[in-house]
């Protein structure tokens, strides 16, 4: 193997180690922090008549999922970013409304459970909103949600 091809394999190893770590934490950071706040939530909800769900569990994305019924129901999806970001993406569907859409990114280290649970209250809220105006939500929730 040449100097120059030794090199490009040596590179791209340690870059694959590399996004192999970011993905790992990822995957800890949602699980001792954002899991545990989706599950405290989710219990206080469900007495509201919610069902609760986390549909997608992938090891760069996993999903969070607050249901009214079929047609009223809230979606956030956590996203592993490059180099240690990750990006949460809120979809809302309430009957009588446009859909919502938000996405908040955060470096992964700012990911902590007060960091989820505002983030999941944040899109009930937006949702419940929605649904009480019909769609005509006043201001713009997205801008007060995109931090970078």
């Amino acid at each position: 193997m040449s100097g120059s091809n030794q090199w490009r394999q040596t590179f791209a190893n340690r870059l694959d180690g590399l996004r192999s770590q970011w993905v790992d934490d990822f995957k800890r950071r949602l699980d001792s922090e954002v899991e545990p706040a989706f599950d405290e939530l989710a219990g206080f909800v469900r007495e509201h008549g919610f069902q609760t769900s986390s549909p997608l569990n992938q090891p760069e994305r996993r999903s969070f999922k607050f249901e009214l019924n079929e047609n009223a129901f809230v979606l956030l999806t956590l996203s592993h970013e490059s180099m240690g970001d990750v990006s949460l993406r809120c979809e809302y569907f309430a009957p009588g409304a446009q859909p919502g859409d938000l996405v908040h990114r955060a470096p992964l280290q700012d990911v902590d459970r007060d960091w989820a649970t505002s983030r999941f209250q944040e899109a009930l809220d937006a949702f419940v909103t929605a649904m009480e105006k019909g769609g005509k939500v006043e201001g713009s929730f997205e801008q007060d949600l995109i931090s970078v």
